[in-house]
């Protein structure tokens, strides 16, 4: 019997002690968790920008080249637009004990550029990098709407993100196709939300012989990419 008593009593003390701590899942950390990771495990995209400033415009003494309808400067924008989709998540460590989190995706994205009847398909992958996660960061852009159940700011993450990604692109036009690289730098805004947008800069590399087929070496490109669960 003592020694059942001497049971009861220590189980009475652990559960008592356990219901001291508050179990605190803050609105901030639920936006993360759920809005943006879980139902944006995989995304859809729509993109709309322009490419700019084309270096190394292509070699029209070649005797493989055409007669181009297309406009040649290397100055003027060229409006594109496209689809794609990811997978990924956006939130590696969605607590507000940390003050650095990221996340990864995996994306697959189709540009169309109608005034050089150019088709690209980029294949690659990226990070977010999440400076501030948490609420406190009211110089950041946190918006505090209360406080938590262990009384610190609670509301909505800070609503900003930065991206940097690389991957392969294949391009086409009515003069041949070529295959190249790219490399990308963006910021995210409210990642948290299902719905939510990014303004992405972005620089194709060609190799030299794709001139002979009406693509510049360098292409840089801005675009504006919205996100959809």
């Amino acid at each position: 019997m003592r020694t059942i008593g001497t049971l009861l009593f220590l189980l009475f003390g652990l559960s008592a002690k356990l219901g001291a701590i508050p179990y605190c899942y803050t609105q901030a950390e639920e936006r993360k968790q759920w809005g943006g990771t879980i139902m944006q495990v995989l995304a859809l995209h729509a993109l709309v920008g322009g490419d700019f400033e084309a270096q190394n415009p292509p070699n029209k003494a070649s005797p493989n080249a055409k007669a181009s309808t297309a406009k040649d400067s290397t100055k003027e924008s060229r409006l594109n637009w496209g689809i794609g989709t990811s997978l990924g998540l956006n939130y590696m460590n969605p607590d507000n004990e940390r003050e650095f989190d990221y996340g990864w995706r995996i994306r697959y994205a189709y540009m169309r550029t109608p005034s050089l009847e150019r088709d690209s398909h980029l294949i690659g992958a990226f990070v977010y990098l999440h400076p501030a996660p948490n609420p406190y960061h009211r110089l950041l852009g946190a918006v505090q709407t209360h406080k938590d159940c262990q009384g610190l700011p609670d509301g909505y993450p800070t609503p900003f993100s930065f991206l940097i990604g690389a991957g392969a692109i294949l391009s086409s036009n009515a003069y041949g196709d070529t295959q190249g690289g790219y490399i990308e730098v963006g910021v995210a805004f409210m990642k948290w939300f299902a719905i939510n947008a990014e303004v992405v800069y972005r620089v194709s590399f060609y190799p030299p012989s794709a001139r002979d087929r009406y693509f510049e070496q360098i292409t840089h490109s801005l675009n504006l990419v919205f996100n959809i669960f």
